[in-house]
């Protein structure tokens, strides 16, 4: 960015006669006036540069989140269908546990009684 300032050649300013030293302290403060400007323009460039960068890293982190929490989510959805069968098998060996010592005690009731009329014969 060129900045282009006019300074009357004239030897006269608005208050009177302007000295050498007095022109040269104005150029110097016009100077700086520029490079300031043009330091705020770079970095506001330079920001909106981050900023774009950002946006896309953003945006990429962005997907990459949403495809692992939709892992997440299959994942979730298998463990809780093994976590069904397993209820389901634990129920039906509770069952099946049930029933034998169902069958059992009828066996182990008669059994005892076999084993006390051998004892008194």
């Amino acid at each position: 960015m060129v900045l282009r300032v006019r300074i009357p050649v004239s030897n006269r300013g608005p208050r009177g006669p302007v000295d050498d030293d007095e022109a040269r302290k104005q150029i110097f403060q016009l100077r700086n006036q520029v490079e300031a400007r043009q330091k705020a323009s770079r970095s506001a460039s330079l920001r909106s540069t981050r900023l774009g960068t950002l946006d896309s890293s953003a945006r990429t982190a962005v997907v990459d989140l949403a495809q692992l929490i939709e892992s997440l989510k299959q994942d979730v959805a298998k463990l809780r269908g093994r976590s069904r069968c397993d209820v389901d098998q634990t129920e039906t060996l509770e069952r099946r546990q049930k029933d034998l010592r169902r069958l059992e005690q009828p066996l182990e009731k008669s059994s005892s009684r076999r084993r006390r009329s051998c004892r008194t014969s």
